[in-house]
């Protein structure tokens, strides 16, 4: 029986038409016509909203449409094969998560792509605190409450997480593996996805990033009790950082950053680079991503190539004993 990723790589074989077969020479000009610009996951999250941020103003500066592109499924492997096997050119560039360049590798060996080998990285973009929420109805305020409650009620307690191998997944399971706890892991499509269901209580706890907890946290729909970060957030003074807690060595963040197919020209790589960190790094974006605690980290692709290695170090630790999907 073929696997869920044998079946992504015939799909995304025919839909880029073998296109890595191409020239890796930069044109004359680039951009002379339309890039695109895939995220792997839906619309909504932290990835595709700093993709289209940056679309915005890169079109702009290039001359040229960008067209961000939502290609989903097989906890990001569809879109991530799509980028690994476009051609080579700098028309087709993406968005890589710690899911799609590290957890998918590590928990699939059968991914149709390499995340080591396949991509050239252009920048980090920004790292993402790790917001740990509950269901208001859960009978507890605090990490620690939430610790004992869980410990005595052991496999009762269903989180969240944006797929097999996402960031939410990683953040959960560290914080069980920290914490002596453990909770049915519940899988969605992408990380935004669980929050309905933490709202309306078919789930109790989750762990992302403030894009998609802000407003229900201060709506009172839903309860954060602490962050995962050095220092506590601004538009959430009150919560505690996990370290604060009680919860040492809860040392993870979600990143997001662009990539483009192996092969394209180093002078194209350094042409995106250094307008997609000057736009990161400059009001509006700058001003927009702060306003959601977004740290900004954009830099040289090799310091994003030594992060992407790192990651697997980190995820490898943290998934040695992952259960599977729910």
């Amino acid at each position: 029986m073929k696997s869920k990723y044998s079946v992504v790589l015939l799909a995304c074989t025919f839909m880029s038409g073998l296109a890595i077969a191409g020239s890796t020479h930069a044109e004359d000009g680039y951009p002379s016509r339309q890039i695109r610009l895939i995220v792997p996951s839906l619309p909504g999250g932290n990835e595709d909203f700093v993709a289209r941020k940056v679309a915005t103003i890169l079109s702009q500066r290039l001359g040229q449409p960008i067209v961000v592109e939502n290609n989903t499924g097989a906890d990001g492997a569809i879109g991530t094969t799509m980028i690994a096997q476009a051609k080579p050119d700098g028309y087709t560039i993406g968005i890589g998560t710690p899911g799609t360049l590290s957890t998918n590798k590590l928990l699939q060996p059968d991914l149709p792509y390499d995340p080591k080998t396949d991509f050239e990285a252009i920048t980090m973009a920004i790292h993402t605190p790790e917001i740990l929420v509950i269901n208001p109805s859960l009978p507890v305020k605090t990490v620690a409450e939430l610790i004992s409650y869980a410990k005595a009620h052991p496999g009762e307690l269903k989180v969240g997480n944006g797929g097999l191998g996402s960031s939410q997944f990683v953040a959960s399971m560290l914080f069980q593996k920290l914490t002596g706890t453990k909770m049915v892991e519940v899988a969605y499509k992408s990380g935004a996805a669980p929050v309905p269901d933490l709202v309306a209580g078919r789930i109790q706890v989750f762990m992302t990033g403030p894009l998609a907890l802000l407003p229900f946290i201060k709506s009172g729909q839903l309860r954060a009790l602490g962050v995962g970060a050095d220092e506590r957030l601004t538009e959430l003074p009150d919560v505690p950082t996990l370290k604060e807690a009680g919860v040492d060595g809860f040392d993870f963040s979600s990143w997001y950053g662009f990539v483009a197919p192996k092969g394209t020209p180093k002078d194209i790589v350094d042409k995106l680079n250094q307008n997609i960190v000057d736009i990161l790094t400059k009001d509006p974006v700058k001003t927009d991503l702060n306003k959601i605690d977004d740290i900004i980290a954009a830099d040289t692709p090799d310091h994003f190539h030594q992060m992407i290695e790192e990651e697997f170090k980190i995820d490898s630790a943290v998934l040695a004993k992952a259960p599977s999907e729910n």
